[in-house]
């Protein structure tokens, strides 16, 4: 694997950003029990006259295992030092994702377990952003919403008049996903990769 060369930093080791529970928004990345997470949803709970609480929904981003946690308001935890860069996804095997720095055009792999999502929302050669953490790649992100080509949709049924009715689409990608009826073969739609629905269609 090759890596691109980074900038020197200097780095001060007793000096550690810590973040209060208020602060795990999403998107942020921190450490505890010993894991590094990003939180993927941030909610806070307020009952009565107690203080309150955050509950937070967060990925191992090294196992990718999900899970949900509460934290009070009072608790510290240090944030992890990750760094984003822009990057193509190039393709995937059984093995691993393969992905190009978009800069100094180093090509990098990512374990296949860490980049199912890619697979489903990201055609070849389209842009994601991959986050480091001690300056090796370890994930990627995707955007919000991808447009993807619909390779192949049932033709609409004539005479159903339910209220929206849909129909199964499967994407260039092979992602299947529910679509109104208008939808043929060749749209092209936006689809939400963080509920894997559909959006709207682009064009036709």
């Amino acid at each position: 694997m090759l890596y691109c060369i980074p900038a020197h930093k200097e780095v001060n080791l007793q000096s550690y950003i810590m973040l209060s529970a208020t602060e795990l928004r999403k998107g942020v990345v921190f450490k505890n029990e010993g894991k590094t997470w990003i939180v993927l949803k941030y909610e806070f709970n307020k009952t009565g006259r107690g203080a309150g609480t955050v509950k937070i929904k967060a990925k191992d981003i090294i196992n990718q295992a999900i899970v949900e946690k509460g934290f009070n308001l009072n608790q510290k935890f240090e944030e992890a030092s990750v760094e984003r860069k822009s990057a193509q996804y190039l393709y995937a095997d059984e093995d691993n994702g393969y992905f190009m720095d978009n800069e100094c055009f180093e090509q990098y792999t990512i374990a296949a377990e860490n980049v199912e999502d890619v697979k489903k929302y990201i055609i070849e050669g389209g842009k994601v952003v991959l986050m480091y953490l001690d300056e090796i790649p370890i994930s990627a992100e995707l955007p919000k919403s991808v447009n993807l080509k619909v390779e192949y949709t049932e033709p609409a049924v004539k005479g159903d008049t339910s209220n929206n009715p849909m129909k199964m689409a499967q994407l260039e990608t092979g992602l299947q996903i529910q679509v109104p009826m208008f939808v043929k073969n060749g749209d092209i739609v936006k689809v939400s990769t963080e509920t894997g629905e559909y959006s709207e269609r682009v064009n036709a």
